[in-house]
C-alpha cells in the first residue's frame, strides 16, 4: 500500500501553500470521518471493463485500496488510489473486493469497509499483431553454430528435454541452408537453398513417407503469407503464434500434424537478434510431442561479382593499397607474382598511379579514373601508349576511360585498350584480362603477365587494390 501519512501531508502541504499566514489546523479526532459511515457508488461498464468508485460524502477524499486484483494488468500487490470518481479496468471476470478508507483536514479513518463488484466478462486488449511483425520481418537462418538450436521435449515448457542438437550437428542434412523471410506485411518467402532439399523427421506419411528413418524431401522455393495470432492459456498469460497456410513449412517438418496445421508458438522474438519457436504435435500444444527452432539474422555471403562491384547502382571504387608491401610487382608465375621484385610501401608516390580510381558497376560498366594529376604509370617497355623506348617506367597522360568488363569469378576481363592502373605491356593494353588471386569487401589482388594471361612463359604482374569507401 503507498504511504496513506506521505499522501495526507502531501495534501496538506498543497493547501497551505496558497495561505499567505500559515493556519494550523487544531486536532479533533471527532472530526476525522469513519469509513464505515461513507456511501460507496460503484458503477461497472461491463463492455471495458472499467469500473468507477465514487462516494456519496463531501469534504473528504476516498482512499481506494486494492489487495489481490489486478488492476490495469498490474502485479498482485496492495495499491490505493485517492479521488471521487476515479476509474480503473479490471481485467479478470468475478466478484472483486476494494477496502474504502478516507480522509480529511482532520486525519485519516482508523476503520475501513470492503465493497464488493462484480465484473461479467475478462477483458483482453485488442490484439495488434503489427509490433510483432515488425520484430519478425528479415531473413532468417537456424542458429547451427550453438548447441541445442534444434531439439524436441514434452512441451512446450521443455521443447528441448528430450534431445538437443550439438551446434552444426545436422550440417549433412540440408538444414543450415535454408532461410525463412518475413515481411512487414505479412509475405513469407522459404528458400531450402541450392539442393532444394527439406529435412523431413521419420514417420512423416506424404511426399514419398512414411521412412523409418529421417529423410529429404524435393520442396522449391516458394513465397506464400504468413499471419501473427495471440491466445490467452489457461494461466492468464498471453501467447503469440506464427500461423502458416496448410502445408508450408518452416525448414524442418517433424510430423505430418505440423505440416498439415503450422503454428509456432513465440518463445522469444527480438528484432534483428533473435527467434525462437514451438511447434506441437496437437492443438494447443496438447500433445505428446514438442520440437524448438531457435533462428538467427541470415548471414549474407557475397558472390565475387558483388565483392568487385557492390550491389548498388553507384558501383564499387577501388585504388592501390599503397601501404601494404608488393601492391605492385613481378614474379614468374601467379603464385609468385611479386617474387622478383616487390614494392615497397608508398614506394612509387612520386608516380602518378595511387591517386588513380578503377570502378566497376554491377551492370558491367567499368570507369578508370586517372585522378586529378591525368597521369596513367607504364612499363617501359610499353609502345601502345607514351613515346615508346623509354629508358624506365614513365608517367603518361591518359584521360579517363569509360567501358566495360566481364568477371566470372576468377578473371577480370576489360574492353581492349582499357587501363587498370599500371600497364604491364602491350599484350596487356590490347587484351586487358586479370586473374583474381584474392577479393574480400575490402581487398581485391589480380595478377597479369606480359605476354598472354596464363602464359607459363611470361612475366607475372601482381597489383592488390583496396576499396575505396
Amino acid at each position: 500500500m503507498k504511504n496513506i501519512t506521505k499522501i495526507f501531508a502531501a495534501l496538506a502541504a498543497s493547501v497551505f501553500a496558497f495561505s499567505c499566514t500559515p493556519e494550523y489546523t487544531t486536532p479533533d479526532k471527532n472530526q476525522i470521518p469513519e469509513a464505515g459511515k461513507l456511501t460507496p457508488v460503484i458503477t461497472v461498464d461491463q463492455a471495458t471493463n472499467y469500473v468507477t468508485f465514487s462516494i456519496k460524502e463531501t469534504g473528504v477524499v476516498p482512499m481506494w485500496i486494492f489487495g489481490e486484483d489486478k488492476v490495469d494488468g498490474k502485479a498482485n500487490k496492495k495499491y490505493s488510489y485517492t479521488g471521487n470518481g476515479i476509474s480503473l479496468r479490471i481485467r479478470e471476470a468475478g466478484v472483486h473486493t476494494v477496502e474504502l478508507k478516507a480522509f480529511n483536514k482532520y486525519g485519516v479513518s482508523l476503520g475501513s469497509q470492503a465493497v464488493e463488484y462484480t465484473l461479467e466478462n475478462t477483458y483482453r486488449d485488442p490484439f495488434d499483431p503489427t509490433p510483432h511483425m515488425k520484430k519478425l520481418a528479415g531473413e532468417w537462418m537456424w542458429n547451427s553454430s550453438v548447441d541445442g538450436h534444434f531439439g524436441c521435449g514434452p512441451d512446450f515448457n521443455d521443447p528441448k528435454g528430450w534431445w538437443a542438437a550439438g551446434a552444426n550437428e545436422k550440417a549433412d542434412w540440408s538444414l543450415y541452408n535454408d532461410t525463412m523471410t518475413f515481411t512487414e506485411d505479412g509475405k513469407y518467402s522459404f528458400n531450402p537453398g541450392e539442393d532444394g532439399k527439406v529435412y523431413v523427421n521419420a514417420g512423416f506419411t506424404q511426399m514419398g513417407g512414411p521412412q523409418s528413418a529421417d529423410f529429404l524431401v524435393d520442396i522449391p522455393a516458394y513465397e506464400t503469407t504468413y499471419t501473427i495470432e495471440n491466445n490467452w492459456n489457461d494461466a492468464g498469460i498471453e501467447e503469440i503464434w506464427l500461423v502458416l497456410p496448410e502445408q508450408k513449412n518452416l525448414s524442418y517438418i517433424p510430423n505430418d500434424f505440423i505440416y498439415n496445421d503450422p503454428r509456432f508458438l513465440v518463445l522469444e522474438s527480438k528484432a534483428k537478434k533473435s527467434l525462437k519457436l514451438a511447434a506441437n504435435n496437437a492443438p494447443n500444444g496438447e500433445g505428446t510431442i514438442s520440437w524448438l527452432y531457435d533462428f538467427v539474422p541470415a548471414v549474407k555471403v557475397a558472390t565475387p561479382e558483388e565483392l568487385l562491384a557492390g550491389t548498388s547502382p553507384e558501383g564499387k571504387a577501388w585504388v592501390m593499397d599503397a601501404a601494404v608491401a608488393g601492391h605492385i610487382g613481378c614474379g614468374w608465375d601467379a603464385e609468385n607474382a611479386a617474387g622478383w621484385y616487390s614494392a615497397g610501401a608508398y614506394e612509387k608516390a612520386d608516380y602518378g598511379m595511387y591517386d588513380d580510381v578503377v570502378t566497376f558497376y554491377p551492370d558491367g560498366k567499368y570507369v578508370y579514373d586517372s585522378g586529378e594529376d591525368g597521369k596513367m604509370y607504364i612499363n617501359k617497355e610499353v609502345t601502345r601508349v607514351g613515346p615508346g623506348g623509354a629508358s624506365e617506367d614513365i608517367d603518361v597522360d591518359q584521360a579517363d576511360v569509360e567501358s566495360t568488363y566481364t568477371f566470372d569469378g576468377e578473371k577480370i576481363v576489360l574492353a581492349p585498350g582499357t587501363p587498370m592502373v599500371y600497364v604491364s605491356s602491350d599484350a596487356i593494353w590490347d587484351n586487358p584480362e586479370f586473374i583474381v588471386t584474392e577479393i574480400t569487401e575490402t581487398t581485391l589482388k589480380v595478377v597479369t603477365f606480359a605476354n598472354t594471361v596464363g602464359n607459363p612463359d611470361g612475366i607475372a604482374w601482381q597489383m592488390i587494390f583496396k576499396a575505396r569507401d
